[in-house]
C-alpha cells in the first residue's frame, strides 16, 4: 500500500504538489492525470524519492519512505517511463535483468528470469533476448522497459506515461498487455497518464490534479458520471457518456458467432439469420480472413485484416463501437491470440450498454 499524508513539494517559491494526501490499496492501479505542470509526474517521483518532499509522509506498508535509502528503495520498486531508458551497449536480455545484477543474483537465474519476463509480455526469448534496443519497434522497446521494471518482482509498479511515445496502435495492444499482466501479477501501480481514455480504461481510481491540488479521486464511472466541479466537467468533455463505455471490457458482452470455412463460403445458405447477421470466414488455420457479404448472385467474402476489424476480450466496448463505425457493420469479432473468432460484439448491445450508463 501507498499512502500519501499532506505531502508537498516546493520548489523555490513555487509549490509544486500542494498539500496531497491519498491512498493506493494492494493490488490497485491509481492514475494520476491533469494539465501539464499540475504536479502528476512531481507526486509519482517522490515516492521513490528521486525528489524529497519539502513536508508531509509517504509511506510504503506502513513505512516511511524517508527513513529508507533510496538506492534500497528503488530496488523494490519497479519504474517504466515514456522513454524506456535502455542501455543501447546492453541487449535485452542484460537490459531486463540489470536490477537482478546489482541485487547479485545468480547469473543463470537472472538470465531464466529474462527469458520467462520475455514470455510473459508476449516476445519470442529465442528471437529477442540477444537483440540490441536499435533494432527494437518501439512497441517492443516499451514492452522491454516493462520486464525490467518486473525483473525483481516488486510488488509496486511507479509508470510515468509508458506508453506515450508509442502510435496509436501499438498504444492499445500495450494497454490490453498491461491489463493482462495486471490481471496476473496485482501488483500495486501508481501510473501517470495526459490521455483520460487511458486513465479510464486502466484506472481501479483516478486521481485528477489541478495547480498541484487534488480535484477528485474516484473510480473511472464515478469521475465521467459525476463531475465534482466545472474544471472536471471541463476536463472529462461532454462526451463522457461515450468514454464511460471505455470502463467495460468486451469479454462481458460477448456473444456466438457464425463461423464458415472460406472452402465452404460459395455454398453458404443464409438459413433464416436476419439481413444484419454477420457470418465470419475463417482460413485453414482457423484465424480470421474475412466476412461474408450478399451479392446478386449469392455470397462473395470480402477480405478482413483481423488487427484492423477485431478485439479482443479486455479490449473496451468503446473499441469495439470504433470498429464498428470504421467498418460500417453490426458486429465486430472477438479474437484470440491466434486471430481466431470466439464469439462476436454487436452494436444494438453497445447502443443499450450506452444508454444504461447515461
Amino acid at each position: 500500500m501507498i499512502e500519501f499524508s499532506c505531502v508537498t513539494k516546493h520548489y523555490g517559491d513555487i509549490t509544486a504538489v500542494d498539500s496531497v494526501s491519498f491512498r493506493v490499496e494492494d493490488g490497485q492501479v491509481c492514475v494520476l492525470i491533469g494539465p501539464s505542470g499540475c504536479g502528476k509526474t512531481t507526486t509519482l517521483k517522490m515516492v521513490n524519492r528521486m525528489l524529497d518532499a519539502s513536508s508531509g509522509e509517504i509511506s510504503i506498508n506502513g513505512r516511511n519512505v524517508s527513513e529508507l535509502a533510496a538506492e534500497q528503495l528503488r530496488r523494490g520498486i519497479g519504474y517504466v517511463i515514456q522513454s524506456v531508458g535502455l542501455l543501447p551497449h546492453m541487449n535485452v536480455r542484460d537490459n531486463i535483468a540489470i536490477v537482478q545484477r546489482l541485487k547479485r543474483v545468480d547469473r543463470r537465474q537472472r538470465y531464466r528470469r529474462a527469458d520467462e519476463l520475455l514470455e510473459l509480455i508476449g516476445l519470442d526469448p529465442e528471437q529477442y533476448r540477444l537483440k540490441h534496443p536499435h533494432e527494437l519497434s518501439g512497441g517492443e522497446a516499451q514492452r522491454i522497459g516493462v520486464a525490467r521494471a518486473l525483473a525483481a518482482d516488486p510488488p509496486i509498479l511507479l509508470m510515468d506515461e509508458p506508453f506515450g511515445a508509442v502510435d496509436p496502435l501499438n498504444r492499445e495492444v500495450l494497454q490490453t498487455e498491461f491489463l493482462r499482466l495486471q490481471r496476473a501479477l496485482k501488483k500495486t501501480v501508481l501510473f501517470v497518464t495526459h490521455d483520460l481514455d487511458e486513465a479510464i480504461r486502466l484506472g481501479d481510481t483516478v486521481i485528477l490534479m489541478k495547480d498541484g491540488q487534488i480535484v477528485q479521486h474516484d473510480s473511472p464511472e464515478r469521475i465521467l458520471a459525476a463531475p465534482r466541479n466545472q474544471f472536471v466537467r471541463d476536463f472529462v468533455g461532454a462526451d463522457r457518456a461515450l468514454k464511460r463505455l471505455s470502463c467495460f471490457p468486451v469479454e462481458g458482452y460477448i456473444r456466438e458467432a457464425q463461423q464458415i470455412a472460406q472452402q465452404d463460403a460459395a455454398s453458404f445458405s443464409n438459413g433464416g439469420r436476419g439481413p444484419d447477421s454477420v457470418v465470419w470466414v475463417y482460413g485453414a488455420d482457423r484465424a480470421l480472413v474475412g466476412m461474408l457479404q450478399r451479392s446478386s448472385s449469392g455470397y462473395k467474402v470480402i477480405t478482413l485484416k483481423p488487427e484492423e476489424v477485431g478485439v479482443v476480450p479486455l479490449s473496451s466496448m468503446k473499441e469495439a463501437l470504433s470498429r464498428l463505425l470504421g467498418q460500417g457493420i453490426r458486429a465486430v469479432p472477438v479474437l484470440d491470440q491466434r486471430n481466431c473468432v470466439i464469439g462476436e460484439v454487436r452494436l444494438p448491445d453497445i447502443e443499450e450498454l450506452n444508454q444504461a450508463v447515461l
